[in-house]
């Protein structure tokens, strides 16, 4: 499989002011389960107005279990579940379907295996689990880091797509039915290790995905391209030369291009800093920033404002509390 590669090094970059005029907070909610690790991966707003979050929490025998915690809009808990076999387990992404219930994507450890599966959990509308599917490949280390609502092939209620990382680091795309089940598996296997953080839907009916790839140089670049939908490769580009890149999020533009958010970190340059790329429906740059300070910032999602512009999250590192997290409001240009 033949890969189109495009890159370019950063121009601009932008200082950030990372605290002194924050907007107050509507809400905040903070889960109440003592001495475990919790973490939200990722969120989705349901039809009846609340928000689906999913990720992981530890449980009373020491290892993660998959976390689903419904709140409303006033960020009060309508219900929190936790399921998982006898190892880890972590959901990364969650979509709804048409129906209510709830696709949540990750990976699972089997007994006795020190290996992650990709793993996808089906749960009611309440949150109850009703099946989790393995989609692993024996012998490999693998985890789907993003779900997306697919289109609809002749299948009731349409279908899921999601991304994850196969193997070595090899990116795989994988299309799933509304029971879970595997309907087709795309693999990037070119040569050169890559793993895929996000997935979207476009607008014409096709799947887009970002993440970061090897180069020949065996630095990682970040990685954008898109695929039909059947899974077959239209194209993918690389961007920025010598350094790490990574692609973690990325929306299609009004104008039917993309925006990427991640991270850059040149030859000479201490630490990562916030990027964001802009590209358009072929994948040719049309501009792209910096932003942030001396420390190690980092951007792993992007939104497309209410008025204008973009919504961008991640962390940045504040020289007396360490990383604090971190929103950005840019224009579409990407300035601030």
């Amino acid at each position: 499989m033949e890969l189109q590669d495009n890159t370019f090094e950063s121009q601009q970059n932008k200082e950030v002011d990372s605290g002194s005029s924050l907007p107050p907070l509507a809400w905040e909610w903070t889960g109440d389960v003592s001495n475990r690790n919790q973490v939200i991966h990722d969120l989705v707003e349901t039809q009846d107005g609340a928000i689906a979050c999913a990720g992981m929490e530890g449980n009373d025998s020491g290892v993660q279990d998959v976390l689903l915690q419904k709140i409303d809009s006033s960020g009060e808990p309508i219900w929190g579940r936790t399921f998982g076999a006898d190892q880890n387990d972590a959901a990364l992404g969650v979509v709804e379907s048409d129906n209510g219930s709830l696709v949540l994507c990750g990976g699972s450890m089997s007994e006795g295996s020190n290996l992650m599966d990709t793993t996808v959990w089906l749960a009611g509308a309440d949150g109850t689990l009703e099946r989790s599917v393995s989609l692993g490949r024996p012998g490999t280390n693998d985890a789907a880091h993003a779900i997306t609502p697919g289109v609809s092939s002749g299948f009731p209620g349409g279908a899921h797509y999601l991304g994850g990382a196969f193997g070595d680091g090899v990116g795989r795309l994988v299309k799933i039915d509304d029971d879970g089940f595997e309907e087709w598996s795309t693999t990037m296997e070119d040569g050169s290790a890559g793993e895929i953080y996000d997935v979207a839907t476009t607008g014409d009916s096709k799947y887009a995905f970002v993440g970061t790839r090897a180069g020949e140089d065996d630095e990682g670049h970040a990685w954008l391209g898109v695929v039909d939908r059947d899974g077959d490769l239209e194209w993918s580009k690389t961007y920025g030369a010598s350094g790490s890149r990574i692609g973690y999020s990325l929306i299609e533009t009004d104008d039917g291009g993309f925006a990427f958010a991640g991270t850059t970190q040149p030859p000479g340059q201490d630490e990562p800093r916030a990027w964001v790329v802009k590209v358009d429906l072929r994948g040719d740059v049309e501009w792209e920033r910096t932003y942030g300070g001396t420390g190690h910032d980092a951007l792993v999602s992007i939104n497309k404002a209410m008025d204008e512009g973009y919504i961008l999250g991640g962390w940045t590192e504040d020289k007396d509390d360490g990383d604090v997290g971190w929103l950005l409001h840019i224009h579409t240009d990407g300035e601030l």
